[in-house]
């Protein structure tokens, strides 16, 4: 798995979600939403606040 990374050296210009880190909420998935300007849980749509993100990992492959 990545590294955490600080939240400054994340892109802003896409639509691209990541693991986030956040003192008041932990982990969580969440994307920078460019109408709020501001990083949000992506199921609950609360800006979270984060400290640092990493890539997601890739989907597990498929058994044959």
């Amino acid at each position: 798995m990545s590294k955490w990374q600080k939240i400054e050296t994340a892109r802003k210009d896409t639509d691209e979600s990541y693991l986030l880190w956040s003192e008041r909420q932990g982990m969580c998935i969440g994307s920078w939403s460019p109408a709020n300007q501001c990083w949000e849980e992506d199921i609950s749509g609360y800006d979270v606040s984060p400290t640092h993100w990493q890539p997601l990992p890739d989907e597990p492959e498929e058994e044959k």
